[in-house]
Order: structure tokens, then C-alpha cells, then sequence
């Protein structure tokens, strides 16, 4: 029995629910405690928030694909996800589900394209363009060099490692729906077309995601503006900030 049959068998719970959540969030907890360890030794906060965002990819990418290596763990994921949009292919997986999880891996991955000059507010330049297309808090703190928030914390093992799990905790919560969608039986969504729903959901995404890559662009550009004290404002009052 090779490690992934087993680790199958042993979270294989009578109820989907437990058998997709148990070990989704078991997954964001290890890979918080494998990045907490060398950040630990090099007293370093540098990956601290891209291991964020590595961990949503990583458990919403694993809830999705329980279903389907349970089902028959010879199956390779991509099939399975393909099968799910063809009309009467048969799949462990629904298209919501798919969707649903990409949007989520989207989110994290922050895979936006670079947003016009044009658009209202934008004050984005290429600069701010090129951390977009990556991790924005990534390049951020990579840009700043540290992050001030763990000027003390990551002096202290203890108190370092206790971030990180606080980390996989937000995580877990914040991508607690998602794990709840993907450990429905495909089934229980058979006969359920594109429903309004639908639409208003991937809406309020899509425009979710626009404002915040804007927002944080913006921001950006501010704070660089500020180290080269083009503006001595203590807090950003442009843009999207400047709406509310």
C-alpha cells in the first residue's frame, strides 16, 4: 500500500464531509509547520505570507481532488476535472466545484492580468504592474525588505511558530466553504444547469478580485511614493482608498 492509499484509508470517514475536511486542513497545518521551521532558524518573515497563499492552493487544490482519487486513486486529477464539463461524462467532480476552486486559486495566486492605464483610479504604473502579475504581498514585503510586524515575533521561536499556525487557522477557516462544496457527492448536483445564482456569484468575484488587485496596486505605488517623499501623507486618501 503506498503512502497516499494509506493516508486515504485512514481519513476515509462515513461522512464526506469529515473524509475531504479532515485531511484538507490536516494539509494546511504540515505545510505551515514545514515553512514555519526554516523561517524559524534564518529569524526570517520573508515567505511568511507567500506560504499563505501556497496553502490555499495546496488544501483547495486537495479538497477537489479527494473525491476523484478516492473514487479510483489510478484516475490522474486533470481527466477527472475535464470530464466534469463534458455533457454525460461521468466524474466524481461537478463543474461548480471546478469553478468554484479555481476562483479560489485565482485569489491566491493573484494570476491577474495587469490593469489598464485607463481604467478610473488606476494610478497603477508598470512597476506596481509587474507585482500584480505575481504574489502582491510577496513582492511587497520583498520590495520593503521586512515587514515590521514581526519585528519582535520572530525573535522568539515560540512566538514565530505560533504566526505560522495561526496562518493555517485563518486559511482553514477562510477556505472552510470551498473544503464544504468539494466533499458533496457530484451527484447530489445532477440535473442543476447555469442557474442565476451562478452568474451573480462569478459577478461578484470578478469584481471582488478587480478592486482589490486595484486597491492594492494603488497602495503600492503610495508607499513608494512615500519612501521617495514625493508626499509626506500619513494615510493613502487616492484612489479607491479616497472613495469611502
Amino acid at each position: 500500500m503506498t503512502l497516499t492509499q494509506t493516508l486515504l484509508h485512514v481519513t476515509n470517514f462515513k461522512s464526506p464531509l469529515l473524509a475531504t475536511l479532515v485531511p484538507s486542513i490536516s494539509a494546511a497545518y504540515a505545510i505551515q509547520t514545514a515553512c514555519a521551521l526554516p523561517s524559524i532558524a534564518l529569524q526570517s518573515e520573508q515567505f511568511y505570507d507567500l506560504s499563505g497563499s501556497l496553502t490555499y492552493l495546496a488544501v483547495t487544490a486537495l479538497s477537489l481532488s479527494l473525491p476523484a482519487l478516492r473514487a479510483r486513486s489510478a484516475t490522474p486529477l486533470l481527466p477527472s476535472i475535464l470530464a466534469a464539463f463534458r455533457p454525460g461524462g461521468v466524474s466524481p467532480l461537478n463543474w461548480r466545484q471546478v469553478v468554484l476552486s479555481g476562483a479560489v486559486g485565482l485569489w491566491a495566486a493573484r494570476c491577474m492580468p495587469s490593469p489598464p492605464q485607463s481604467l478610473p483610479f488606476s494610478g497603477v504604473t508598470t512597476d506596481d504592474r509587474t507585482q500584480l502579475v505575481g504574489t502582491y504581498l510577496f513582492a511587497r514585503v520583498r520590495a520593503q525588505g521586512s515587514d515590521s510586524r514581526f519585528d519582535e515575533i520572530k525573535k522568539s521561536p515560540l512566538r514565530f511558530w505560533g504566526a505560522f499556525m495561526m496562518q493555517a487557522t485563518w486559511v482553514s477557516l477562510c477556505v472552510m466553504p470551498v473544503v464544504a462544496v468539494n466533499a458533496v457527492p457530484a451527484a447530489a448536483f445532477a440535473g442543476a444547469g447555469l442557474q442565476l445564482t451562478d452568474v451573480l456569484g462569478l459577478g461578484m468575484f470578478a469584481g471582488g478580485l478587480a478592486f482589490e488587485v486595484l486597491a492594492d496596486g494603488q497602495k503600492s505605488r503610495w508607499l513608494r511614493e512615500k519612501r521617495e517623499r514625493k508626499h509626506d501623507e500619513e494615510f493613502m486618501t487616492g484612489g479607491l482608498f479616497g472613495v469611502w
